[in-house]
């Protein structure tokens, strides 16, 4: 029986025309896209509100026109923001990219915790490469573990054509990303995996990436004391289902407390430091406003789609 918000599975072929499928009497023979074809409903009179791609895209996920959405252009405008580095490339990276008006084909440097497709989705990487990508577009550092590299040349196959350059990084050994001051950290997420986090310097301003991660092992404290944080942003997925306080693979709210307990302990946060949670899953069984009501008090920010914090 269909819920008040059915889920509905969306397959969007690039270059495809109605009239060469079997469904629609047309002469290729697709046996699979007949069969969801009878069980289901055919468009016979659908049309896009424009012929460029990315805002037509738009417009399907939002209902809204393109004048309305912003999305006028294929999305390596020079005028769309850069956004170099990013933390991860996840399977909704594309949705991100249009919804944020992003522009990928600035991208200079992304940084990847670990390989678990939550947090890389290789596949897409490809697309850079020809005849998906028209556009000459400049290398793209990527950063990781040497499962990263190894999961990148493995979906990706020639890293050369995609104009990817991996570069395998190892805990606590510093090195620069452009402009950027960056140190791996031990995370405490997968033991099959160095799972990493980072800690980013740039223009006198220092910023902790924690996610995914539990409590972290004593080398990556160790670490932590050296440095005076301005921002830090950490897991909190299992929210208000936890069974340890010192947790192995995800925070939630008690032990996120306990991490900024210990970090106001050490000393190391700035005193206008901006705290955040983030990476909720809703198996954590609190809704948005449940974990402000929890974390708010300890001066903990709950994350949001979209959000934007200056330092």
């Amino acid at each position: 029986e269909m819920g008040e918000h059915p889920n509905l599975l969306i397959i969007m072929c690039d270059q495809l025309s109605p009239g060469v499928l079997g469904c629609y009497g047309g002469p290729v023979p697709t046996p699979n896209l007949d069969a969801l074809a009878r069980d289901g409903v055919i468009f016979t009179n659908a049309t896009c509100p424009t012929p460029i791609c990315s805002p037509s895209r738009a417009s399907l996920i939002t209902g809204l026109y393109p004048h309305t959405h912003g999305i006028v252009y294929n999305v390596n405008r020079p005028d769309y923001p850069a956004i170099s580095p990013k933390i991860d490339f996840p399977p909704d990276s594309y949705l991100q990219m249009l919804k944020y008006c992003l522009s990928y084909a600035d991208l200079e440097h992304l940084f990847i915790t670990h390989t678990h497709q939550d947090h890389l989705y290789a596949l897409d990487l490809r697309m850079r490469a020809s005849p998906f990508s028209l556009t000459d577009l400049e290398e793209l550092y990527i950063y990781g573990n040497r499962t990263v590299y190894q999961g990148i040349k493995q979906r990706v196959g020639d890293l050369d054509k995609s104009k990817l350059v991996v570069k395998a990084v190892e805990p606590f050994a510093s090195f620069r990303a452009g402009e950027l001051e960056v140190t791996p950290i031990l995370a405490n997420h997968d033991p099959k995996e160095v799972c990493l986090n980072y800690i980013f310097q740039f223009e006198g301003k220092t910023l902790l990436q924690g996610f995914d991660t539990g409590w972290y092992p004593e080398r990556t404290w160790e670490r932590l004391a050296d440095y005076r944080f301005d921002m830090v942003i950490m897991d909190c997925t299992s929210g208000g289902v936890e069974k340890d306080i010192h947790p192995q693979g995800h925070l939630g709210v008690k032990s996120l407390i306990e991490v900024k307990k210990r970090m106001e302990k050490m000393g190391i946060l700035a005193p206008d430091c901006r705290f955040i949670a983030t990476h909720f899953s809703r198996g954590g069984g609190l809704l948005h406003h449940e974990l402000e009501e929890r974390l708010k008090p300890w001066g903990i920010e709950v994350a949001y789609d979209g959000m934007e914090v200056e330092i």
